[in-house]
């Protein structure tokens, strides 16, 4: 059995996401070594704060668990909230707002 609890035990990886990322807080764990290729990045970002702009080299998903946001994929934006299954394909550029009152937390898996 495999247990992750975010933001526990300290082992998480400090991440920076290009400019413009303010106000968020990461907790990237790598899966064990049958899928060790892929990791899950559990995010939590705070009213008017937001993940930079930045080159994603790879695939990633992003579910949101709560709040709303504006997420922006290449020249496209959409309004996004609880609920919504985002697909990042290797080579766009992203990025994420949280435009709601509370915090906007985000799961994300990718390779």
């Amino acid at each position: 059995m495999f247990i992750e609890r975010a933001f526990e035990g300290g082992n998480e990886q400090k991440m920076n996401h290009g400019p413009g990322s303010k106000g968020s807080e990461f907790a990237r764990r790598p899966f064990p070594d049958d899928i060790a290729d892929t990791f899950v990045v559990w995010t939590r970002l705070q009213p008017n704060s937001a993940v930079g702009r930045h080159l994603q080299p790879t695939w990633e998903l992003y579910y949101i668990v709560s709040g709303t946001g504006r997420f922006t994929l290449d020249d496209e934006e959409a309004t996004v909230s609880a609920g919504d299954l985002l697909y990042t394909p290797g080579g766009s550029w992203h990025s994420i707002e949280n435009t709601g009152n509370c915090e906007l937390c985000i799961f994300v898996v990718g390779k």
